[in-house]
C-alpha cells in the first residue's frame, strides 16, 4: 500500500499478534511508502501534521492473516470442465476477483499450491489488481494418472489450462519439469506423493511420485538457490516419501494419521539442526511420543544436517 501522505487511523482497538492484551484507545500511522510508523496507545502517539486522520470509532485493527494453501485459479463453479465451458478473459477476471475478496477479508499474504500464473503475482505487485502478496508453485508436479492429473479418459483432452500441469514419470521427467516450473517464476514447488480427493485416476492412499523423484526435485532446487517443496501426501506412504526426500511442508497431512503422529510431524519439522541425543533426550518430555508405532520414523537429524539430506538409517522412538 503507497499513499501520497501520512495516514492515521485513529480511536481502534489494535491486536498486534504477540498475544499480549489489545490496546483500547490506539493509534497506528503509516508511512506514505506504506510501511507503519507507529502502532501503540494514543497517549503515546507522535505529532503529525498533514497527516490523513480517520476516526474508525473503536474498530478492531490487527496484523493480516496468511493463508498457506490456496487455489486462486481454480473454481469450483462447474468442477473440472470451469476451463472448457467459460472464455479465457472470464476466468482471469474470476481469479482476479477471489484475489480482491481474500485481501478484503484479511489475508494479506497466500501462498497459492498450483494453477495461478506468474502474472498475477506482478499484476499485484504493480498495483494493476489489489491482492494478497502471492508465493506462487504455478503448476504442481504429478505422475500420468495422479493427482494433478486432470485429463479425462482417455488422456486426449484435460480440462485445465494444459501450462499448469505438469506430468512426469521418471527421475529426468521431474527434473525438467522442476526447471519448467522454475522458469514460469515460481516461488516453490509442489510435488504430489500420494492421490487425492479430487483426483479422477488415484484414491488419496495411493502412492504419487517415488523416494528418488522427490530427491531429484529437491538436488534440483538446490542447485537453483534452495526454494521449498510442499508435498500433497494424504496417504501414509506418500507422507513418509515426502518427509524422506526432503521436502519443507506437508499438505493436506493427517487425514489418515492419529493426532498424536500429526502432532509428531509438525514438532520434527521445526528442526533445522539437531544431533541425536538432543533430539531422543527432546523427544522424553513429549509424551505424546511414546504412542508413536514403530514403524514411525522419528525424523531426527545428526548434527550438521538439513532437513534435505537426512540419511538413510532410520530413527525409532
Amino acid at each position: 500500500m503507497t499513499t501520497h501522505r501520512k495516514l492515521r487511523l485513529a480511536n481502534v482497538r489494535i491486536i498486534n499478534g504477540t498475544g499480549a492484551p489489545p490496546v483500547e484507545d490506539g493509534v497506528l500511522d503509516v508511512t506514505p511508502d506504506g510501511a507503519i510508523g507507529f502502532a501503540g496507545p494514543a497517549a503515546e502517539a507522535p505529532q503529525v501534521h498533514g497527516a490523513d486522520v480517520r476516526d474508525l470509532r473503536g474498530r478492531t485493527l490487527l496484523p493480516g492473516f496468511v493463508d498457506c494453501h490456496v487455489h486462486m485459479g481454480l473454481s469450483l463453479a462447474n468442477g473440472p470442465f470451469h476451463a472448457l465451458q467459460n472464455d479465457p478473459a472470464l476466468t482471469v477476471l474470476e481469479s482476479a476477483a477471489r484475489l480482491r475478496a481474500t485481501l478484503e477479508a484479511g489475508v494479506t499474504s497466500a501462498r497459492d499450491l498450483g494453477g495461478l500464473s506468474s502474472g498475477f503475482r506482478e499484476a499485484i505487485e504493480r498495483g494493476l489488481i489489489p491482492g494478497p502478496r502471492l508465493k506462487l508453485a504455478v503448476s504442481p508436479i504429478s505422475h500420468t494418472a495422479g493427482h494433478g492429473d486432470m485429463h479425462l479418459y482417455g488422456g486426449t483432452i484435460t480440462p485445465t489450462v494444459p501450462e499448469l500441469i505438469e506430468i512426469a514419470d521418471t527421475v529426468d521427467e521431474v527434473r525438467k519439469a522442476t526447471r519448467r516450473v522454475l522458469r514460469q517464476g515460481a516461488d516453490l514447488i509442489k510435488i504430489c506423493t500420494t492421490g487425492g480427493m479430487g483426483s479422477r485416476h488415484d484414491h488419496p492412499d495411493d502412492e504419487g511420485l517415488r523416494l528418488d523423484e522427490v530427491r531429484a526435485i529437491a538436488d534440483e532446487l538446490d542447485r537453483h538457490g534452495g526454494k521449498p517443496i510442499a508435498a500433497h501426501a494424504q496417504g501414509r506412504k506418500g507422507i513418509l516419501t515426502a518427509l524422506r526426500g526432503g521436502v519443507t511442508s506437508v499438505e493436506r497431512l493427517g487425514m489418515e494419521l492419529p493426532p498424536s503422529y500429526r502432532q509428531f510431524l509438525l514438532f520434527a519439522n521445526g528442526w533445522s539442526d539437531a544431533d541425536d541425543e538432543y533430539c531422543l533426550r527432546s523427544t522424553a518430555t513429549a509424551g505424546w511420543l511414546r504412542d508413536l508405532e514403530p514403524w514411525f520414523v522419528a525424523y531426527c537429524l545428526p548434527e550438521g544436517h538439513t532437513p534435505r539430506s537426512v540419511p538413510d538409517e532410520l530413527y525409532f522412538v
